[in-house]
């Protein structure tokens, strides 16, 4: 790896670290969260060093910066949720939500089984925020219907995408990546019709759980509506590009992340407002 690219993916996992360094806590939520904080920093540092010995990546350093805003965003609010006894469940959907979104770094490896890895997982962080915007604020699905909805966002990034994957040789992704070792058969047309399908269950999803967000902001009295807006449109928006980009992903490599630059705002509004302060 070139020296410039090793001294940038030194200092942005060291960026990492700062963005959810803080006092040790201590109880039986210190161990989570220290957790969190170990985690994050080691999944941030791994995920920035694939981007920076990628071979074939189009943008390394801005996909190591994406990377680490989006997922550390997150993982900071975590850290908030882990530290309040009511909001522990979501802070740990919270954490996953950030983690997951490192999946995407998987692109840039230049091993063909860690590659086909992340081609796979691409898309699991939309089932996952999916279920920890249902789930606000106690990171419970109380309603068969929220249930319901969560199994269908993982079945789609998760079986759909596979699929789809073990059909799809990759080929309109312009660009020196490493073979797509899933590949049974080579049948483009119908791996783009998998993920056309993927994309539309989750435009779909999308839109239910934004109207289910709607709903539950209605039944709420004015103080409470007034402090869960960010965390409920943030939520909304978010899921909305991570839609776009599914629909985005037959097109090519560099559309299928059409959603990245639109979501980093989002995602910090999002994090920065998802704790209640009085536990509504």
């Amino acid at each position: 790896m070139p020296m410039r690219s090793q001294r940038w993916s030194t200092q942005f996992a060291l960026a990492a670290a700062v963005l959810i360094a803080g006092a040790a806590p201590s109880g039986s939520a210190g161990a989570q969260v220290l957790a969190a904080r170990g985690v994050g920093v080691a999944a941030a540092a791994g995920a920035v060093y694939l981007s920076a010995a990628s071979d074939h990546a189009p943008d390394p350093l801005g996909h190591a910066v994406l990377s680490v805003v989006v997922s550390m965003s997150f993982v900071g609010a975590a850290v908030v949720a882990l530290r309040r006894p009511p909001f522990v469940r979501f802070g740990i959907l919270l954490a996953a939500v950030g983690f997951s979104s490192l999946l995407g770094s998987l692109h840039d490896a230049n091993g063909a089984v860690v590659y086909t890895i992340g081609v796979l997982t691409a898309n699991l962080v939309f089932a996952v925020l999916v279920h920890a915007l249902l789930a606000f604020p106690h990171g419970l699905l109380r309603t068969r219907p929220n249930r319901l909805m969560v199994a269908v966002a993982y079945v789609d990034v998760l079986a759909i995408q596979a699929l789809s994957v073990v059909f799809d040789p990759l080929t309109r992704w312009k660009s020196d990546h490493p073979r797509n070792v899933a590949l049974i058969d080579s049948h483009p047309s119908l791996a783009t019709a998998l993920a056309e399908v993927e994309a539309a269950v989750a435009i779909v999803l999308a839109l239910s759980v934004a109207w289910v967000l709607y709903r539950r902001t209605r039944l709420k009295s004015p103080v409470a509506r007034r402090q869960l807006m960010p965390v409920f449109l943030g939520g909304k928006i978010a899921l909305l590009a991570f839609a776009v980009g599914l629909v985005a992903a037959p097109l090519s490599s560099q559309a299928a992340v059409v959603g990245i630059v639109d979501r980093v705002d989002i995602n910090e509004t999002l994090s920065d407002s998802s704790i209640p302060s009085n536990g509504q």
